[in-house]
């Protein structure tokens, strides 16, 4: 037999469901209810399809459950009855029509006489407008009366429990009946008691007496009215209900009176105006963003803000809408983006997009940021992408790359430049102060010899004694500046001269390993090079506090290496070595700088505590 688990719990949750913002009082209890009740009650959506029918109807049309449900209501009427039954359909009215006869067709097409009533259902499970047919079977008339007290006895229940507003009123506007929720929003909105006879008027608001009055004449005309009304209660605060006003026809097609019905709505208002204020707040955010927003659904623009179309290069919004997003993408990444897009619209793993080139309408091209997200508009995936043009931005960046690097060569040239001018300056010295001061002090010494005159001697002996002093200071300015050893002899040779005069210098103690010959090496290249190692080696002394250093050279390819090592107290890369917070640091730069531009580098690997590495890269042959 029937589940009463199932189809009625459904019947009773439309019936007597949603009300006032509360949620239905308990499906079980309703529907062992009505498998209770003593006369038949089916199910009838909007198609006139039975779609539950209780115990008692199986019993009283000799049917099982699964042979009525399912089946047209017309299956089991006579033409006649169909004809009534349409009727009253035709007329139905909430919460309830009087009832009246009408024959249904049991088993093997006997008729079962019944006295019956319907109950219109406003939100059908099946999305339509269906009704309750509750049925009395009638023999004799007092079987017919009590039937029919019985019925009406158990309309009255399951309207009582509610939670929807339910008045019937005459055509004066007086009322006729109620339900409980009725009664009590009367008394607890108003103070009144509401009995029958009463005039309806005096439990309508001053605010929508006249609004009442309109709507209440439109039903008299057989108008269903239905509205949305915006109230306030005794404590000042609104609330909405939607008001329904169904005319009561009787069966001379007159409209006797009116049923009327209020719902609650004031929290799907409250949505709808939240959603409404988010929606005017997102639009109003869209349309005034100083970035390009755009939505897509299939890779096709559905929406695009006035930044947007300016960005593109568009005349209006109308020349985007429905055009491909990949229009505007270089031809090289429409695969790879529209592969990327599709995936974000169905909240896939994806990259980000990041910078991309975009192509306007006219062709050209600009620089944009990009952000993708997926997105849902009108219940469809789609993507909506934020676009910032960063043109502008790309070409400073692209001046200031330039500019630095021109900056970088300058500085190559300048430090090539300088020690150009050493070489000269240091053969300048050699060749001339120092040739013309050894020649000087040549003749003061055969002078001496041949002067008798003590004290003449004991003057020319001091002018001796400066310019041998001077010649010695010539000598060791003309090394410092460019040893000739390096341009004579080599890079190698010149490594181990370094050596030696750190040590007797500064008493560093530097150990040299270089096996490969390096005469060949370009002057620029082998300059650079000893002055970088020359460098190190007195950063060991200023801040390593180290007694040894070593200097090796390997040759990796066209290039070579040389590493210079201390183990001393090291230093982290990522922060200022000890001594370049007092303003050092510039050598490192500038050792690198040069290099760089010779089309070598330098790299350095230390730790504190455990020694610094620093690795000079510079090529065989000619400097670029």
């Amino acid at each position: 037999m029937y589940d009463t688990k199932a189809g009625f719990q459904e019947t009773l949750s439309s019936v007597i469901g949603h009300r006032e913002g509360r949620a239905p009082w308990g499906h079980r209890t309703y529907g062992r209810l009505i498998e209770s009740l003593q006369d038949g009650v089916i199910r009838v959506d909007g198609r006139g399809i039975i779609r539950e029918a209780n115990r008692r109807c199986c019993q009283m049309w000799g049917f099982a459950h699964e042979e009525i449900a399912g089946h047209k209501c017309s299956d089991f009427l006579s033409e006649l009855s169909l004809e009534t039954l349409r009727r009253q359909v035709s007329s139905l009215s909430s919460p309830a029509m009087p009832s009246f006869a009408l024959t249904w067709l049991g088993e093997h097409g006997d008729p079962v006489h019944t006295q019956t009533s319907l109950i219109p259902l406003d939100d059908d499970p099946a999305g339509e407008c269906g009704y309750l047919a509750v049925m009395s079977k009638i023999g004799r008339d007092d079987e017919a009366e009590q039937a029919l007290k019985k019925s009406e006895a158990n309309l009255k229940a399951i309207l009582n429990n509610s939670l929807q507003y339910f008045v019937l009123l005459d055509r004066q506007g007086r009322v006729q009946a109620s339900n409980r929720v009725a009664r009590q929003r009367a008394m607890n909105y108003l103070g009144f008691v509401m009995k029958i006879g009463d005039p309806f008027q005096r439990f309508v608001v001053d605010e929508v007496k006249e609004l009442f009055e309109r709507e209440f004449s439109r039903a008299l005309d057989g108008e269903q009215v239905r509205r949305a009304v915006k109230l306030r209660d005794s404590a000042g605060e609104y609330y909405w209900v939607e008001v329904n006003l169904n005319p009561v026809w009787t069966e001379d097609e007159r409209v006797e009176g009116v049923c009327l019905s209020l719902l609650d709505v004031t929290e799907r208002k409250m949505a709808e105006n939240a959603l409404r204020d988010s929606e005017e707040q997102y639009r109003l955010l869209v349309e005034n963003s100083s970035n390009a927003i755009l939505i897509t659904s299939q890779l096709k623009i559905t929406f695009v803000n006035a930044t947007g179309a300016r960005l593109l290069g568009a005349g209006d919004l109308d020349e985007l809408i429905g055009r491909s997003i990949l229009d505007f993408v270089t031809p090289v990444e429409k695969q790879a983006i529209g592969e990327c897009l599709l995936q974000i619209a169905d909240q896939l793993p994806h990259k980000p997009l990041l910078e991309r080139k975009i192509v306007r309408v006219d062709g050209s091209e600009i620089y944009a940021e990009v952000v993708a997200v997926p997105f849902t508009r009108r219940g469809q995936r789609a993507v909506q992408l934020v676009i910032r043009d960063i043109t502008q931005h790309k070409r400073a960046e692209a001046a200031l790359l330039s500019y630095q690097q021109q900056l970088r060569h300058l500085a190559s040239e300048c430090s090539l430049s300088e020690e150009k001018a050493r070489r000269r300056i240091a053969t300048e010295l050699h060749d001339r102060i120092g040739t013309s001061l050894s020649l000087a002090k040549i003749q003061l010494e055969s002078f001496i010899k041949g002067c008798a005159e003590q004290q003449l001697v004991r003057e020319i002996d001091k002018v001796h004694d400066l310019i041998e002093g001077a010649l010695t200071h010539t000598r060791s300015l003309t090394l410092e500046l460019s040893p000739p050893v390096l341009y004579e002899l080599g890079l190698k040779e010149a490594i181990a001269w370094l050596a030696d005069q750190v040590k007797l210098n500064y008493g560093l103690e530097v150990i040299s390993e270089i096996n490969e010959d390096c005469r060949h090496l370009d002057d620029d290249i082998r300059g650079v090079v000893f002055r970088a190692v020359r460098e190190l080696l007195i950063n060991v002394v200023k801040h390593a506090n180290a007694d040894r250093a070593f200097v090796s050279m390997r040759r990796r390819g066209q290039k070579f290496e040389i590493e210079v090592e201390d183990r001393g107290i090291g230093f982290s890369p990522f922060e200022a070595a000890p001594g370049v917070r007092q303003g050092g640091g510039f050598g490192l730069f500038s050792i690198k700088e040069r290099l760089g531009h010779l089309g070598g580098g330098m790299e350095i690997d230390s730790l504190p505590g455990l020694g610094t590495r620093v690795i000079l890269t510079a090529p065989f042959g000619e400097a670029p």
